[in-house]
């Protein structure tokens, strides 16, 4: 008879609960758990963005001196920056001195001199 009333008791209450959450205290020890907010992902940036960011930070040319460091900030092969180049001169946004061997970028952050 026990059993009856504790199996009656048990449906009674889930019966009755209704969509009622309860927070789940197992996981910190007392205090409801909150999910963490998910990271979002940094955007990509193509090859020619790279390339400006990279140029940017060595002050807006690319010559003798500052080649190897923009490779390696913009992770580019020469090849890559051949190309990134072309685009970006093509588009306006960087001049070539074939006297000196530079390439000057033209950005928010370089502008034209």
């Amino acid at each position: 008879m026990t059993r009856i009333t504790l199996i009656s008791a048990i449906a009674l209450l889930s019966a009755c609960s209704g969509g009622i959450e309860l927070p789940d205290l197992r996981a910190s020890g007392g205090a409801a758990s909150v999910p963490e907010p998910m990271e979002t992902a940094a955007p990509v940036l193509t090859a020619k963005e790279r390339l400006v960011a990279a140029v940017e930070g060595q002050g807006c040319v690319i010559d003798a001196t500052t080649i190897n460091a923009v490779l390696a900030n913009a992770s580019l092969s020469s090849a890559d920056l051949a190309a990134a180049a072309g685009e970006l001169e093509a588009e306006g946004r960087a001049i070539g001195n074939q006297a000196n061997g530079s390439i000057r970028i033209i950005s928010a952050g370089c502008p034209a001199v």
